[in-house]
């Protein structure tokens, strides 16, 4: 996934954005909000799954 935010300076991101990419972060925020999950689950799970695929490749 690409990311859409930036680090901030002094809680400030250098540059502008713009009406477009307002529309994006507000789509993708809306998205992940959809979920239902917080930033915590969804972690466990990238991880679980790493686990599950580790555990297929070594079986075959």
């Amino acid at each position: 996934m690409n990311r859409l935010t930036h680090e901030r300076c002094s809680g400030i991101k250098p540059g502008y954005w713009s009406p477009q990419r307002k529309e994006i972060l507000i789509d993708r925020l809306g998205q992940y909000e959809d979920t239902g999950l917080t930033p915590v689950e969804i972690l466990e799970l990238k991880s679980r799954h790493r686990e599950l695929l580790k555990a297929a490749e070594e079986s075959r």
